[in-house]
């Protein structure tokens, strides 16, 4: 384990800058790139301990790309239903006149 921690560390050291800085030309968001670098690193642990992919790097970035892309998806559906779920907050149960 504290190898795979030394390898990852070193891959993180020597990968981040070229990752992050492909992301933030896809999503135009230092933030949301760094978040997804971050999410990608953690995915790798269980996944590398199988052993380390051919090329690192680019593990990492396809990673962090479909974190970018999940949590894209995941916006436009909360702006979609947000307006329904007002609506239903709103809503007033009908009371009966007396019980």
């Amino acid at each position: 384990m504290a190898e795979l921690n030394q390898l990852l560390t070193e891959v993180v050291r020597r990968e981040k800058s070229r990752v992050v800085a492909a992301l933030v030309r896809r999503v135009g968001s230092i933030d949301a790139a760094e978040e997804a670098f971050q999410e990608a690193v953690l995915a790798a642990l269980p996944s590398w301990r199988q052993g380390l992919p051919e090329n690192p790097g680019a593990w990492l970035t396809t990673a962090a790309t479909n974190h970018v892309r999940d949590a894209s998806r995941h916006q436009r559906i909360v702006a979609a239903k947000s307006p329904l779920l007002a609506v239903d907050a709103m809503a007033q149960p009908e009371l009966p006149d007396s019980f």
